[in-house]
């Protein structure tokens, strides 16, 4: 006898009525309405790299400038060989002069960022030989859904350990003690997976390189040395 499937309008319903029964689906839900967890670390670090001959100068037009110029060829040497920083992972490993890290849950649904939750900010210090660096001075930071993409921001400033700061005005007064990074950024979900987009802005010494996900993003390599002598027309103790 053979096999056949019937096409009374009956023995349709109660095909239909079996599968629903089941639990069986029929067809699957599209990706786009299925909710893809990303999670998102972004981390930001500040770090004395390599002077070499950029060490910049104080002037050349009297004695007092000259003589402080050649003092800071001397510093930068010194600074050289104690430092010359140049970090390849977000570890929180103290060769960085500050740090900052934040991290994010990201529900994507769709192109949309559906929820997202952050951790609260970290930061660190370095070392400056045996010598820790003071904690890290934050602000403006936050982090926040805003429609289908959500934002983030936040600021750091660090200054070196308080035995240090006779040997730079030995060179030459200043007020400029902080160097400081900040960062801005969007987290948005294009096909369904969180991309991130940010800006990046700090003192002119020293480097200062984002990392995403532990891999590096971008890098603002520090101007001369003497930057560090040149005070904020905003704020007179941090650096330009």
């Amino acid at each position: 006898m053979r096999n056949c499937v019937s096409t009374h309008p009956s023995s349709k319903f109660h095909f239909a009525a079996v599968i629903a029964a089941s639990g069986i689906g029929l067809f699957a839900a599209p990706a786009s309405a299925q909710k893809i967890m990303n999670n998102v670390k972004v981390t930001v670090k500040s770090f004395l790299g390599k002077i070499g001959s950029n060490t910049g100068y104080f002037g050349a037009y009297g004695n007092v400038e000259r003589i402080a110029t050649a003092a800071l060829v001397v510093f930068a040497k010194a600074t050289d060989l104690g430092f010359s920083e140049n970090p390849t992972t977000d570890r929180f490993d103290k060769a960085y002069r500050a740090v900052s890290e934040m991290k994010f849950a990201v529900a994507c649904d769709g192109n949309k960022v559906k929820q997202m939750t952050a951790t609260p900010l970290a930061t660190d210090t370095g070392k400056e030989g045996p010598l820790q660096a003071p904690a890290g001075v934050t602000w403006g930071v936050s982090s926040k859904q805003t429609g289908t993409t959500a934002t983030f921001q936040w600021a750091v400033k660090a200054m070196p350990h308080a035995y240090t700061l006779p040997a730079f005005n030995a060179i030459k007064s200043r007020t400029s003690i902080w160097v400081w990074h900040t960062i801005g950024g969007r987290i948005s979900c294009p096909a369904g997976r969180a991309k991130v987009d940010f800006n990046l802005t700090g003192s002119k010494f020293p480097t200062h390189r984002v990392f995403v996900d532990g891999v590096e993003r971008k890098t603002m390599t520090q101007g001369p040395f003497s930057n560090l002598w040149r005070a904020s027309r905003y704020d007179r103790t941090m650096v330009e």
